[in-house]
């Protein structure tokens, strides 16, 4: 919070601590670098290790379909309806599925998002 100097997470756990709750942590510390999270988004669906049924999930779909870098070389985020959706799932996959060799890989330029 904008007053502690602990974060959000780790107000909750501290509050969570006396109850004598077992606490697993499955939280990172910070975010993936965008390319690393980009990457591994693009490997598992390369690799046949995700598949999405995407009618069930539309505005994942378009995401995934129309976002493209910016000049940056970060995600284009001009379209405040694009990008929300394609981050969160992107976080679950770097999260659940990363490589170690995501960072070695990433360094390379990525044409597309998809």
């Amino acid at each position: 919070s904008a007053v502690s100097k602990m974060s959000a997470w780790q107000i909750i756990f501290e509050e969570l601590k006396p109850l004598g709750m077992q606490i697993h942590k499955h939280i990172p510390d910070a975010n993936p670098p965008v390319r690393h999270r980009t990457h591994a988004v693009n490997l598992i669906f390369k690799n046949n290790r995700c598949f999405l049924a995407m009618d069930s999930v539309p505005e994942l779909a378009k995401d995934l379909e129309q976002l493209s870098w910016d000049k940056d070389q970060g995600i284009d985020k001009s379209d405040s309806l694009r990008s929300h959706l394609s981050d969160a799932f992107g976080y679950m996959v770097y999260q659940m599925f990363v490589p170690k060799q995501i960072a070695h890989h990433s360094q390379r330029a990525l044409p597309s998002i998809i």
